[in-house]
C-alpha cells in the first residue's frame, strides 16, 4: 500500500493510501518468435503502463512464453476496483488473441500468419493417373 501525505497550509495534512496490485501477462507464441513486442495495460482506452520486452523475459525452460508484470492502482478515484486489460502493439505477421483477466493474470498468444511456400513435384510409376490430387502437409 502507497502512503500519500499532504501538508494543507493550515495545519492540517490529507493522507491518502493507495492500494496496489499486480497483473501478470504470459505472451506465448505460436510458430517464430519475434525479436520484441510492446505489452500495454490498459484502463478502459487509456495506456496506464506499457512495457517492451523480448526473449530475456521467458519463462523458465519455455522459450515461448514470456512473462511480464504490471504494477497499478487496485481502485480508481470513484473508489471502484478498476478493471484492466492488456493489449499490444501489433506486428507484422502475427494474429494475436487475449485471454484471461487481472486477478488470474492475462494470456496473450500470437500465432505466426506468415504463407510459406512448398513445392511438391508428383512424379507417377505405373499406371493410374488422375486430374487432381489433394496433398497434406503437416509440420
Amino acid at each position: 500500500m502507497k502512503k500519500n501525505v499532504v501538508n494543507n497550509n493550515n495545519g492540517s495534512f490529507t493522507i491518502t493510501n493507495t492500494e496496489k496490485t499486480v497483473i501478470r501477462v504470459d505472451k506465448k507464441w505460436l510458430g517464430k518468435v519475434a525479436n520484441e513486442v510492446t505489452v500495454k495495460l490498459m484502463n478502459g482506452t487509456e495506456v496506464v503502463g506499457e512495457k517492451t520486452i523480448n526473449a530475456s523475459a521467458a519463462k523458465s525452460g519455455d522459450a515461448t512464453t514470456w512473462e511480464v508484470s504490471f504494477e497499478a492502482p487496485k481502485y480508481g478515484k470513484d473508489g471502484k476496483e478498476i478493471a484492466y486489460t492488456v493489449t499490444e502493439s501489433a506486428i507484422a505477421g502475427y494474429e494475436a488473441s487475449v485471454s484471461g483477466n487481472k486477478n488470474e493474470g492475462f494470456t496473450i498468444t500470437n500465432k505466426d500468419t506468415e504463407k510459406v511456400k512448398i513445392r511438391v513435384d508428383k512424379k507417377w510409376l505405373g499406371k493410374g493417373r488422375r486430374e487432381s490430387y489433394t496433398f497434406l502437409i503437416e509440420w
